[in-house]
């Protein structure tokens, strides 16, 4: 009997081993991204055994329809609105974490072009690399029918059904993540130029197993865009729930980036719940800004001093499934900063009835300098004026005297100088919207208002930098109708203003 035991151990052995030899073949990375277009429904030179056939040209139509449609409806829209609103806290070009994506780099790709690492979680497992000679068989048809499924509920409502996406991706032809994350960065305009396959470790370390075409629950992809730009994309798949986050190793491996920007987006409400507590609070520990539907972080975890929340779109209720999770603070935050979304996502996907925070994170005790150096080149002699009358500033119900005022700044919203404006105009103020933190003459007054305030954005038509949404500055301030010289200058404004309201310029930093 020991000699029978010895030798099932040693044949089970044999078999795994000899196994994984025959199946350590590279990954044809020029096949995978022939492969990619077609599903993506992109014709590529000399395959015409596949584009021929009526199947494939009945995808290319409904994908092309289905790509045109969104990209106009949303992709790019997302795109327009992440360089107004996110360009600046993308410059240091940080770790992107997403955590519930699944395979949905797409979104990710448009919202933060500027990333180098995009870091992706989910419960669907890695599969196979997509490959070419599928579409040339029996199974070509059923393959693009699922593909197109699959699709259907990304490039329609902006997120997957996580318990659909999974049973979809396991048991497809095209199995896995790894082809509809090959399948979107082609169709974003991303050549891939390599897939390895990774290995995590309990301790938060990360072995790469090289380009071979061998099974793992980890995978890392670099592309190119079409001017060059490299990026990763690292997936992993994972449970991120209490516990499970642990005994896996990825929140050592996470603990073990930089801090960057993390993105949320239609996360069933997990973070809501106490189970999910250790990944909520690894965000809230290890971001510089968080970007997020109203399915993620909820508001009482943000504290008002160590965080700056600004908010889009509009907010009524949850779908009817996560009911439950209704946030007072949201809707609070959505009736007294309502600005615009231009494009819809996360559960409540039509243009109109989403919302996103953009949360920045507020260094304690490290304010940024005043706001402008060069606004100093306008400052001039104020001209004499009557006593001034005390004045109503309708955006913060608070009573602004017309005198000069020293305060402590939160940026809550800013304009944006564009190029019809840079080309029609030498010089332009634009229009920013701040909080105000402290009075820096020991006075208690005016704390909480906000305040409309000008600055230049534009001098000798050059477009000045500005900062990002959340920062402090400690400014003295004047009413701009005091400079009568500057009263001519056009005004960019992207800002809801009323005219009745008191517009105050820098006149010291």
């Amino acid at each position: 009997m020991q000699f029978i035991i010895k030798f099932s151990a040693f044949f089970y052995i044999s078999v795994i081993s000899s196994g994984l030899a025959g199946a350590q073949k590279s990954i044809d990375i020029d096949d995978v991204n022939i492969t990619s277009k077609l599903l993506t429904g992109i014709s590529v030179p000399n395959q015409e055994e596949i584009t021929s056939n009526g199947f494939w040209r009945k995808h290319q139509e409904d994908m092309s329809k289905a790509w045109s449609r969104y990209k106009k409806s949303n992709l790019l829209p997302m795109k327009s609105w992440s360089e107004k609103y996110l360009s600046e806290i993308q410059q240091s070009k940080e770790t992107l974490r997403y955590p519930f994506s699944g395979p949905d780099i797409l979104h990710a790709l448009y919202m933060f072009p500027d990333t180098d690492h995009y870091i992706l979680c989910g419960l669907e497992p890695v599969g196979s690399v997509p490959e070419s000679s599928i579409l040339k068989g029996e199974s070509s048809e059923q393959a693009l029918k699922e593909i197109r499924t699959i699709l259907e509920e990304s490039l329609r409502f902006s997120f997957f059904k996580t318990l659909d996406m999974r049973a979809e991706l396991s048991d497809a032809i095209y199995e896995g993540t790894l082809p509809i994350m090959c399948l979107f960065l082609s169709g974003a305009g991303y050549e891939i130029k390599k897939i390895e396959k990774l290995l995590l470790n309990k301790d938060g370390t990360v072995e790469n197993l090289g380009a071979k075409k061998i099974r793992s629950d980890a995978v890392q992809i670099t592309a190119e865009d079409q001017q060059g730009k490299p990026i990763k994309i690292s997936y992993f798949k994972t449970n991120i729930a209490n516990g499970y986050i642990n005994k896996s190793g990825f929140i050592k491996y996470l603990q073990s980036l930089p801090k960057g920007i993390s993105y949320v987006k239609a996360a069933s409400y997990l973070m809501h719940k106490n189970y999910f507590s250790e990944i909520r609070s690894h965000l809230l520990s290890s971001s510089s800004a968080i970007i997020q539907d109203d399915s993620g972080i909820p508001i009482k975890h943000f504290p008002n001093k160590r965080w700056n929340i600004q908010f889009f779109g509009k907010y009524t209720a949850p779908i009817d499934l996560f009911k439950e999770h209704y946030q007072v603070e949201m809707r609070d935050l959505s009736e007294n900063q309502p600005i615009k979304l231009p494009f819809g996502t996360g559960y409540k996907w039509r243009k109109g009835q989403s919302n996103l925070i953009l949360a920045n994170y507020v260094k304690n005790g490290k304010p940024p300098k005043a706001i402008l150096a060069s606004i100093n080149k306008l400052k001039k002699k104020p001209t004499p004026t009557p006593t001034p009358t005390p004045e109503k500033n309708n955006s913060s119900n608070q009573t602004f005297n017309l005198q000069s005022l020293d305060l402590q700044l939160r940026l809550l919203a800013k304009s944006v100088i564009d190029e019809e404006t840079a080309k029609e105009n030498k010089n332009a103020f634009i229009m920013n919207q701040y909080l105000i933190i402290s009075n820096n003459t020991g006075s208690e007054e005016l704390i909480g208002g906000k305040i409309n305030v000008v600055r230049a954005g534009l001098i000798n038509g050059r477009v000045v930098k500005e900062k990002p949404i959340g920062s402090i500055f400690s400014v003295k301030l004047s009413p701009l109708k005091k400079y009568p010289s500057l009263l001519n200058w056009t005004i960019k404004n992207d800002l809801t203003v009323s005219k009745k309201e008191t517009i105050y310029i820098p006149t010291q930093s």
